[in-house]
């Protein structure tokens, strides 16, 4: 994140630079032509009207190319936003996913004990076979989750190298 805004920075910077020295050029002319004594030849008037209008365009460029580069940081922005959210979403979840396996490991633990202890009743192996089965499919969900953040953390990673 430090690099995007020194990236910025330097980007701002520059249009700075850039947008200032076209400034100073046009109020240099401005100057030059407002002057009494610079109203010499016609020649003379050309190339300035002519060095006028090419420095008109360089600004022009330069606003273009400000907006653009704007635009495109703003877009950058909200992707990398959407997909902090995303992955802050997916993390959430995977946090619920761990107390749920805490909670069912924690459930099966005494169930199994008794197993080995006495011959279980088929409702209690009906139960332990129940809550094998329900920590079975948290766990795939867990690896599920697991496999979508390291796709938004490839998506992320993939959206700030072309946002730069």
């Amino acid at each position: 994140m430090c690099a995007d805004r020194k990236a910025v920075c330097q980007l701002t910077e520059s249009l700075y630079r850039e947008q200032d020295s076209a400034i100073k050029k046009l109020r240099g002319v401005a100057n030059s032509i407002q002057a009494p004594e610079s109203l010499g030849s016609t020649s003379n008037q050309d190339s300035r009207v002519l060095s006028m209008q090419r420095d008109h365009s360089k600004i022009a460029t330069a606003a273009n190319a400000h907006e653009y580069l704007e635009n495109k940081l703003k877009h950058a922005n909200l992707a990398r936003e959407r997909a902090e959210t995303r992955c802050s979403l997916a993390l959430n979840e995977i946090e619920a996913q761990k107390v749920d396996l805490v909670s069912l490991a924690a459930q099966i633990r005494p169930t199994e004990a008794k197993k080995v202890r006495d011959v279980c009743s088929t409702v209690e192996l009906l139960q332990v076979h129940k809550l094998q089965k329900s920590l079975a499919q948290k766990e795939d969900q867990i690896r599920g989750l697991r496999d979508s953040l390291v796709r938004l953390k490839a998506d992320f990673i993939a959206a700030e190298q072309v946002g730069i």
